[in-house]
């Protein structure tokens, strides 16, 4: 595509600053990052900074979807539906309440099939995650929202 440096997948975020200094080394290069399926807070490890104001902030708590209905190109894009573990979660919410957040929305593809990718030796369900998140806070005035 004329006019295209770069090209990266929705999964590349780490990779945004790598690429903008390569082009800036070589204008002549036009770069093509794979596109894996990692999204960015996927693991957690990446620093999180509130794009939001303060007072609330989204939480992912799945990414894909089990379902493959005729009209949704969702199972497609974002692949099959992956859970992130419930310790990984609280983390996640305590950093976000750092930041001065007091509603935490979760968000994902389909927020009820929360946990149903989970292996039997492991089992969690969204019941269970909302016990969780809210046992890991003293604060009664959190809002979290679904």
């Amino acid at each position: 595509f004329p006019g295209v440096d770069s090209i990266l997948g929705s999964g590349a975020i780490d990779k945004i600053l790598e690429t903008i200094q390569k082009l800036e080394e070589d204008s002549d290069t036009r770069l093509v990052q794979s596109a894996h399926r990692r999204s960015f807070l996927e693991q957690g490890d990446t620093p999180r900074f509130l794009a939001t104001p303060p007072h609330y902030a989204y939480l992912k708590i799945a990414e894909g979807c089990k379902k493959r209905c005729a009209f949704c190109i969702i199972p497609q894009i974002k692949g099959r539906l992956q859970s992130k573990p419930i310790p990984q979660l609280v983390e996640e919410m305590q950093g976000i309440l750092e930041h001065g957040a007091s509603e935490v929305i979760l968000i994902a593809q389909d927020l009820g099939d929360y946990g149903k990718d989970f292996k039997a030796s492991s089992p969690a369900n969204l019941e269970q995650l909302l016990r969780a998140l809210l046992d890991s806070t003293e604060d009664r005035n959190l809002w979290l929202r679904l």
